[in-house]
């Protein structure tokens, strides 16, 4: 069972005491936090340094001799810190002072952005950011965006013009953030490379970057910052389930597992992670525990449509058709333009020999999925069984034009030339069939 540092549960009882004034029990708290930290200081130290030289193999390969200096620098002024119990004991002073004022900040910023004084809500933001508090972590700076379209423009202007006049780097990380939200995915990383040139120890930073890049696809990238996220910043749930997502992209099932067990035993009212789990079992034909694992999402979620497809998935893999089309239709009920459904539909009906629900599904499928070789084949084929060969001609033609090379579809298709009198076209189509059994 994974369970936090005894640290890190000393320390929270600390300041809880503090809060309601029992400052006694706080300071014992704070000095068992203190000792437990001192023994694990030297190995987090070393940890974060040999993820940063890690890194910088990777600068050295592209060339990048300015990241390599600045990473340099920040192992040599890692290298040379000691754990003191003074900094340690006015630290948790000044956090507790500087949580408080963080909070207010951003709860000023929100205000000032409802009533359109934009400038100001940038200034406090700022202020908040500034401060460096951990309870101002990604999720609540990504609070900062706002709902409507026009406010997030007219929020990222004064960022922007903070960055061009004042040099301002919290700006670059808030611009990094508006741009991701509107869809500025290039821009986006663009601001957030230039922030993480100046303080690449910033988890917020670095989890930015890896949901930038798995927005680009590009999962290796995004595991590695997600990765250096979690090590600085080890309890954020945000970066162990971009881990997990990252590793189910790359089909590394059994790993994206292990990190969704990390984040069900912090936070057990992710819907998200049983809903992964789920899935992931059901690629490791685990299909018992997939059933478990995305009906717990559901009890924590019952609107998310891809939860009832995969659990629709897994039943119809374990045979229990009545069960798989009650999931599907509530996905279908959810999502009705999600093609993928319908043809799942369609499968279940056919094989269940249910040929008239079995079509109207197939033909449903084809409104959204636009050359999927599987439906139109399935499609074309149930027509062509039930000789609607004029209907049957465009799916299957639209098969034999994605995979060419496919021999199981030239016999129905002479068929079908026969009975709508293309004689030379059904010749065509049993020439190759006799040359492919020559061959």
């Amino acid at each position: 069972e994974i369970r936090p540092p005894k640290s890190w549960i000393w320390l929270e009882l600390g300041k809880l005491h503090a809060t309601i004034g029992e400052d006694s029990l706080s300071n014992q708290y704070f000095n068992f936090s203190y000792r437990e930290i001192k023994d694990h200081f030297k190995d987090s130290k070393n940890d974060i340094i040999q993820s940063l030289q890690n890194v910088k193999e990777i600068y050295i390969f592209q060339n990048d001799t300015i990241m390599v200096e600045i990473l340099n620098q920040q192992i040599q002024e890692i290298n040379v810190i000691e754990f003191n119990y003074d900094n340690f004991d006015y630290n948790i002073k000044k956090k507790r002072a500087n949580d408080n004022k963080a909070v207010s900040f951003i709860q000023n910023g929100f205000y000032l952005v409802d009533v359109g004084l934009f400038s100001e809500a940038a200034d406090n933001f700022i202020n908040a950011f500034s401060l460096n508090t951990e309870n101002i972590d990604f999720n609540y700076l990504t609070n900062i965006v706002p709902s409507d379209l026009e406010s997030r423009i007219e929020l990222l202007n004064i960022f922007e013009s903070k960055i061009e006049n004042e040099n301002s780097q919290p700006s670059l990380f808030f611009s990094a953030i508006l741009n991701f939200y509107l869809g500025e995915i290039d821009i986006a990383y663009k601001r957030i490379i230039e922030y993480n040139k100046i303080d690449f120890m910033d988890s917020r930073a670095q989890l930015l970057l890896a949901h930038i890049y798995f927005n680009k696809k590009n999962y290796p990238q995004a595991l590695s910052h997600y990765k250096n996220a979690k090590i600085l910043y080890p309890n954020s749930t945000n970066a162990e389930l971009g881990l997990a997502k990252s590793f189910f992209e790359l089909e590394e099932f059994d790993s994206s597992n292990v990190c969704l067990e990390n984040l069900i035993n912090v936070d057990p009212y992710n819907f998200e992670a049983y809903f992964y789990k789920g899935v992931n079992n059901y690629y490791l034909n685990d299909i018992n525990k997939s059933i478990k694992d995305l009906t717990e999402s559901l009890l924590l979620n019952p609107d998310y449509s891809d939860t009832f497809y995969f659990l629709g998935l897994s039943y119809k893999k374990s045979k229990n058709y009545n069960r798989a089309l009650d999931a599907l239709n509530k996905a279908k009920t959810l999502n009705p333009e999600n093609g993928l459904i319908d043809l799942e539909l369609g499968k279940i009906y056919e094989s269940i020999l249910n040929t008239e629900q079995a079509l109207e599904f197939y033909k449903s499928a084809s409104t959204y999925l636009i050359n999927n070789s599987e439906l139109n084949y399935n499609y074309g084929m149930l027509l062509f069984k039930t000789e609607q060969y004029k209907e049957a001609m465009n799916p299957l033609r639209d098969y034999f034009i994605s995979n060419p090379d496919s021999l199981k579809i030239l016999e129905p298709i002479s068929v079908i030339f026969y009975n709508e009198k293309r004689y030379s076209e059904a010749i065509d189509s049993i020439n190759r069939l006799l040359l492919s059994d020559l061959e």
